[in-house]
């Protein structure tokens, strides 16, 4: 027996010093013809991406440790511009992969087209803009925020952090517009659908062999993750959330997300079931995808 995450992988090689980019369908999709503008035309693109920009660019979601600055649109100017589909990517002109643009917005119109089919909705069609930054360094320069992120339909993006992390966070308000009943299914789905091309089964079982696996009963209450924990803790909540949707479905996950009670009674109500009886098919499953050699 195979679980979605580790079965289904669609490995897309956007740039050499970026992450692999991962998907949780094998299914292709017909992405159609590209259409690539040059730098040349970048100007007037510009202009008229950094004003729309600016309107989204407003409040963080709930737990945001920094703080958003007020972005100066003249960052942009003279930033090459790349179309494909209904993805715009922006960068500097000095940026080490500028001349791979074309590639990324492809794989990230790609890597959309995939999450949309794990989370069985469909695809936005709303113009998304991905202003990509040379680093951290940059990044919090002109945002003040440390980590990529997404403010409705404009990511912010710098390596070497996963680019399918703000593509989920872009994504989840237009799947499901509320927060969940449980923090950790949030992390776990942004995790899960990072596009890291780590294997977070594995990770966790692993963990569960070494004596260091949380229950869920403890995942599920944890309004946020331990700083010092966050890979560790991560992995189990990305397992996890895929294990509900390869064996129950991504709607039976919706409506754990959706559950106003603890986390006892949504999984009993649901699942008809303790958390505990839960918690062991998890990892009994774990443990027959990845024996012990």
């Amino acid at each position: 027996m195979l679980i979605s995450w580790s079965r289904k992988a669609l490995f897309v090689v956007v740039l050499g010093a970026t992450p692999v980019f991962m998907s949780c369908s094998g299914e292709k999709a017909d992405t159609g013809d590209p259409s690539l503008a040059d730098t040349a035309q970048a100007a007037d693109d510009t202009t008229s991406d950094v004003r729309r920009m600016r309107m989204v660019v407003g409040g963080l979601e709930s737990g945001e440790p920094d703080s958003l600055k007020e972005i100066d649109p003249r960052t942009f100017n003279g930033w090459k511009v790349v179309v494909y589909q209904n993805v715009r990517v922006m960068c500097p002109p000095t940026h080490a992969h500028a001349g791979q643009l074309d590639q990324m917005a492809q794989a990230i119109h790609m890597a959309m087209i995939h999450d949309c089919q794990f989370l069985r909705m469909n695809m936005p069609r709303d113009t998304v803009v991905v202003m990509y930054y040379t680093g951290p360094g940059q990044g919090k320069e002109v945002t003040g925020i440390s980590h990529s992120f997404a403010l409705n339909d404009t990511l912010h993006h710098w390596p070497p952090n996963h680019l399918g992390t703000p593509i989920m966070k872009y994504l989840i308000p237009k799947w499901q517009p509320g927060p969940p009943g449980s923090h950790f299914l949030r992390n776990g789905l942004l995790t899960l659908l990072d596009n890291s091309g780590e294997n977070y089964h594995e990770r966790t079982v692993n963990n569960h062999r070494r004596g260091t696996l949380e229950h869920l009963s403890e995942l599920a209450v944890n309004p946020y993750l331990e700083f010092d924990e966050e890979c560790r803790q991560s992995a189990m909540a990305a397992s996890f959330v895929d294990f509900v949707v390869f064996n129950f479905g991504v709607e039976t996950f919706k409506r754990l997300w959706d559950s106003d009670g603890d986390f006892e009674t949504a999984v009993n109500g649901e699942f008809n079931i303790t958390v505990d009886s839960l918690h062991t098919l998890w990892v009994t499953m774990l443990e027959e995808v990845f024996p012990e050699p």
